[in-house]
């Protein structure tokens, strides 16, 4: 399970968001998309979050969500 969200919005940030989502499903995986790269929330970000500075290039969002869709066959 993935959730993709921006940092910035209102009523809550993707902080706020994470948690609150990661309290309803503990293996959810985060990625934090934001254009404030030193918000002093982001000392402490939730286990299984990555955070995601804007401007990117499409291959860094790739890179970002790889981890979760690279899965191994085994026989």
């Amino acid at each position: 399970r993935l959730l993709v969200t921006d940092y910035a919005m209102p009523g809550l940030n993707g902080i706020e968001l994470t948690v609150q989502a990661q309290a309803k499903i503990p293996d959810l995986k985060t990625v934090i998309i934001t254009g404030f790269p030193d918000a002093e929330d982001f000392e402490k970000l939730p286990p299984d979050t990555t955070l995601l500075v804007k401007p990117f290039r499409r291959k860094a969002l790739i890179d970002a969500l790889r981890p979760w869709f690279e899965f191994t066959v085994t026989p």
